[in-house]
């Protein structure tokens, strides 16, 4: 995945375990089962001080996706925050695109920092370029085009800050290597 203000690779080890390194989250490690019915684990650390972790439980309702997770985040020395978030993908073009809401509450639970509780509030949107190249053992799939704005509103309305806290452009090649 390369884009504005991010870039990482994602691998798929087997069908219910995947890897990966993110510049804006480090690496990651996720375990689950995705179909209809989508469950997983995501743990991910950017060093030893700096660690992520996040459950989520999701339904996919053809056309509608729901989503709810939850996250604890430990940042040293001994900052921690917990919350939970919701997410609503919706499906278009045969699901070659794809808009998404995301709403999240996150509580600090401990230690010293300038970051207090907040709420997030983010969308956005893919669109997936089918190629299906065969070069040698490996298959070029797709190409997504991807973007994603997200605010992170303060729980004092006297800071609120209308640029996003985090944004992204991009696009994210997707390979598959051939029997």
């Amino acid at each position: 995945m390369l884009g504005f203000k991010d870039v990482g690779l994602r691998i798929g080890i087997l069908p219910f375990l995947e890897a990966g390194w993110f510049i804006d989250e480090g690496s990651y490690f996720t375990l689950g089962y995705d179909g209809n019915f989508h469950v997983a684990s995501r743990v991910s650390f950017s060093s030893l001080e700096e660690a992520r972790v996040v459950a989520e439980l999701g339904y996919d309702f053809n056309v509608v996706y729901l989503e709810v997770s939850g996250l604890y985040e430990y940042s040293a020395p001994d900052a921690s925050f917990l919350g939970g978030q919701l997410k609503t993908e919706v499906f278009f073009d045969n699901y070659l695109s794809t808009v998404s809401a995301t709403l999240g509450r996150f509580q600090k639970v401990a230690g010293e920092t300038e970051k207090k509780s907040y709420t997030s509030v983010g969308f956005s949107a893919r669109r997936r370029l089918d190629i299906d190249k065969k070069f040698y053992f490996v298959n070029i799939e797709s190409i997504e085009l991807a973007g994603t704005l997200k605010w992170e509103i303060k729980d004092d309305l006297a800071s609120f800050n209308p640029f996003p806290a985090y944004s992204f452009v991009g696009m994210q090649l997707n390979l598959g290597f051939l029997n």
